[in-house]
């Protein structure tokens, strides 16, 4: 059976309450994903009420469903989805959708999907594979493809679909995370970089300021 270590939960507890995705450095997990609930949510919400769940990907391909209760994940999974592939990033879509990211494809599963389900949609991703992956509140996808560029695609993009926008890595660095606010801006992690921020990125992405992390 599947338990957390308290150091964590507490972690989780805290990337849960900003409501972002983020790699942890200890536990199971190699990435993890926050669906919340209610009318005035962000925007990772899920459509078919599988709400206020966090979701942790584990590398060797499965994807760990923990409900929050009290303001904190409990410590034994309500599910488990075994996705087949060696999960690099997860993020969960506005409609509750989960998106689980392998170094070549990106599988789309329905909300609350587990066990063996197949997903609705699979997105081919060519290079040197994604690492990490956003979502924004109008569905447009963003992939980090390590030593590459940061792809965005538009939403419900699947098969071989190519990106619109493509943020190439000289601009940047070794791409780590991404990160997309209220707003809809982006956030990059860079080794070089450090942290950059870019507004409507889907359409035209001028830089809009860096920040100096130390």
């Amino acid at each position: 059976m599947c338990r957390l270590d308290p150091r964590v939960i507490a972690l989780l507890a805290l990337i849960a309450a900003g409501g972002c995705a983020a790699q942890i450095q200890e536990g199971l997990g190699n990435d993890v994903a926050f669906a919340t609930g209610g009318a005035a949510s962000s925007h990772q919400r899920s459509a078919r009420g599988v709400a206020n769940e966090l979701y942790v990907a584990d590398l060797s391909g499965i994807v760990y469903a923990f409900p929050i209760q009290g303001g904190l994940p409990i410590t034994t999974p309500a599910r488990t989805l075994q996705t087949g592939m060696n999960l690099t990033s997860l993020a969960v879509g506005s409609d509750g959708s989960i998106y689980a990211v392998g170094e070549s494809r990106i599988n789309v599963y329905a909300p609350g999907a587990g066990g063996s389900d197949q997903p609705e949609r699979v997105l081919n991703v060519a290079g040197e594979g994604a690492w990490s992956v956003a979502i924004d509140p109008m569905g447009y996808l963003y992939v980090g493809i390590f030593n590459e560029a940061v792809n965005v695609y538009a939403p419900g993009a699947q098969g071989n679909d190519q990106p619109v926008v493509s943020i190439p890595e000289q601009d940047l660095g070794l791409i780590g995370g991404l990160a997309i606010d209220v707003a809809g801006n982006l956030y990059v992690t860079t080794d070089e970089a450090g942290l950059t921020e870019y507004a409507t990125p889907h359409s035209s992405p001028p830089r809009s300021r860096p920040h100096v992390l130390r």
